[in-house]
């Protein structure tokens, strides 16, 4: 290979490495208020199984249905 490929090559490396930084610095703030409001809504539904009152099948179902949050 060439001297001119492998600096295409980083050029090519170097051109996506400035848009992935880019993109990050556009949508950071969306995944973070994204892993916010999992955090926080897997909170409040951990918090309600505090006060689990019911028969055995209203039961399996919240803990069903928070594993598959999780």
């Amino acid at each position: 290979m060439t001297p001119n490929f492998w600096w295409q090559q980083r050029s090519h490396y170097r051109r996506l490495a400035s848009l992935v930084n880019e993109v990050d610095k556009s949508i950071c703030a969306i995944t973070l208020l994204s892993v916010a409001k999992n955090v926080s809504f897997l909170c409040f539904h951990l918090f309600n199984s505090l006060y689990l009152k019911g028969n055995l099948w209203n039961s399996v179902y919240f803990w069903f249905s928070f594993i598959a949050l999780v």
